[in-house]
């Protein structure tokens, strides 16, 4: 009884100390690539006084994550080029604010990006899991 006690107690721990890891790295922005090209100048921009996030550029098929801190008041950007250097913007997110975290992620296909947003709150219950997918 004792053994499972402490087990449960560690478990407790290692589950809130990832719930208090996962808030402090904001919201994660997930780009996924389904074009047959290169997307160029990939930026995420945190719209309002927030900061942008300059990318590499995301080649074909691939996929990155990047988290973001929202300042204030913000809405989450997406922002690339195509082959054509035709520039292309994309709301990830239209509300957020200083200290939420959650996910949204953009993929981009050949003719249009769709975007899934997951709620966004001051805490992310899912912890050390929400590093994983």
């Amino acid at each position: 009884m004792k053994r499972a006690f402490i087990i449960f107690i560690a478990l407790l721990v290692l589950y809130v100390s990832g719930v208090f890891v996962r808030g402090q790295k904001g919201i994660a922005v997930i780009l996924r690539n389904r074009t047959n090209y290169t997307l160029r100048n990939v930026e995420i921009k945190v719209d309002y006084k927030g900061r942008r996030y300059p990318l590499a550029d995301l080649a074909a098929g691939k996929t990155v994550r990047v988290y973001v801190q929202p300042v204030g008041e913000s809405s989450i950007n997406l922002e690339f080029a195509d082959p054509q250097n035709v520039r292309h913007q994309e709301m990830l997110a239209g509300y957020v604010e200083t200290g939420y975290c959650g996910r949204t992620t953009a993929t981009i296909s050949q003719d249009h990006v769709a975007i899934d947003d997951k709620s966004f709150g001051l805490i992310c219950w899912k912890s050390w899991l929400d590093f994983v997918h």
